[in-house]
């Protein structure tokens, strides 16, 4: 997207606007790339990008199963953002990098991470959505919720490497914490990850 967008402080209503601008620029023929900030964000690009594209199917990295219905009270919270991704692409998503579980997951969606091009359908459009937490915290320790034994940024190129083929309409990288970053290493690491991915699905578009 171009530029930041002016949220609402309620939560469903921020989610609203975010569909809005992600179907915006997808009908206007633009690759989305969404930088945050919680991962609940991706809920609303995904809402917003299933408008345009009906068959979407989503890829996840992400350290939590994020599959509770509700968080404190929160349906929308980010630790419920695959199971509402679930609900949005009728099932179309799948895990990897997760090691924390609530319980009563759809176990098949959690899959390693070289598994994870071949649960997707190569024709289909796909997004990808990064929670840096995914990657192991002495790499990224700029995240609220660290969970030791995540992937390595060498692992996370090579899923970009097998995914050039796919028609990727769109990702996000989120939950980078400035306050817990002291030395900048995630938000160097994030943002490395974001040109990569540029590079990787679109870097030869136009030419």
């Amino acid at each position: 997207m171009r530029g930041d967008l002016v949220l609402s402080e309620r939560g469903e209503e921020a989610l609203s606007q975010i569909a809005e601008a992600a179907e915006k620029h997808l009908r206007a023929g633009r690759r989305l790339v969404v930088l945050g900030g919680d991962h609940s964000v991706t809920i609303g690009v995904v809402a917003g990008a299933r408008r345009v594209f009906p068959t979407l199917q989503v890829a996840v990295l992400d350290a939590h199963s994020d599959w509770r219905d509700s968080y404190e009270g929160n349906r929308y919270s980010h630790a419920c953002t695959v199971r509402r991704l679930w609900e949005l692409v009728e099932g179309r998503v799948w895990v990897a990098g997760a090691r924390s579980f609530v319980g009563n997951e759809e176990g098949s969606r959690y899959v390693p991470l070289e598994e994870l091009p071949q649960m997707l359908d190569p024709n289909r459009p796909t997004y990808l959505s990064i929670d840096i937490d995914a990657l192991d915290p002495s790499l990224c320790p700029g995240v609220g919720n660290p969970e030791p034994g995540g992937l390595s940024y060498g692992q996370v190129i090579a899923l970009f490497q097998a995914l050039r083929s796919f028609p990727v309409i769109g990702m996000d990288v989120v939950e980078v914490h400035p306050p817990y970053d002291p030395a900048e290493i995630t938000a160097v690491t994030a943002a490395k990850l974001v040109q990569e991915g540029i590079l990787a699905f679109w870097g030869t578009e136009g030419r």
